[in-house]
């Protein structure tokens, strides 16, 4: 958990940033992406949370009941959402080739390149295995609120999430026995 969060947490920052850029520059060009990434508020929260952890100033614990509220809520949320978009998929009309691919890259190629990255860098045996492993999940639910959000192609993005994550059971499982 040592390392799995602090890559979480990367990870939130770099979708909250480069990919609502990317499926924002559809709607507009770079100049309107770029005012949506500013609109974000998960932007806005991240240098208050990182001083509070770094300064150990502890929220009223009153405070943190209903962010843990809200907190609580947003993956009930999400996968409702997403089983909304998915219930308007039709299997006929599924781009499978291009669903294929990214499932092959998602779940085989980005492993293999975390593998190679980590590689090259002197770290525990333990990192690049979590880093592996976190390399070779499905793709994001929250993926599809985006894809919606931005109207980038929302019924291929909950597609491929549904169908990584289909696919990962036994990606998973084999990589798992393989590290």
């Amino acid at each position: 958990m040592a390392y799995a969060l602090p890559l979480m947490v990367f990870h939130a920052i770099l979708m909250g940033v480069v990919g609502i850029y990317i499926a924002a520059n559809g709607r507009g060009g770079a100049k309107t992406a770029l005012q949506t990434v500013l609109k974000q508020p998960m932007n806005y929260a991240i240098i208050p949370a990182i001083l509070l952890q770094e300064l150990h100033i502890r929220i009223p614990g009153n405070f943190m009941e209903s962010i843990q509220m809200i907190s609580n809520t947003s993956i009930p949320l999400i996968m409702i959402i997403l089983g909304m978009q998915l219930a308007n998929v039709e299997v006929r009309r599924m781009n499978w080739g291009g669903i294929s691919l990214v499932t092959v890259v998602r779940l085989i190629v980005s492993p293999l390149i975390a593998y190679a990255v980590c590689l090259f860098f002197p770290i525990s045996t333990l990192l690049t295995n979590v880093i592996i492993v976190m390399a070779a999940m499905p793709s994001a639910a929250n993926t599809t609120l985006y894809a919606i959000q931005f109207n980038a192609k929302p019924q291929f993005v909950s597609s491929c999430t549904l169908i990584t994550t289909l696919a990962s059971m036994v990606t998973l499982a084999v990589l798992l026995n393989v590290l």
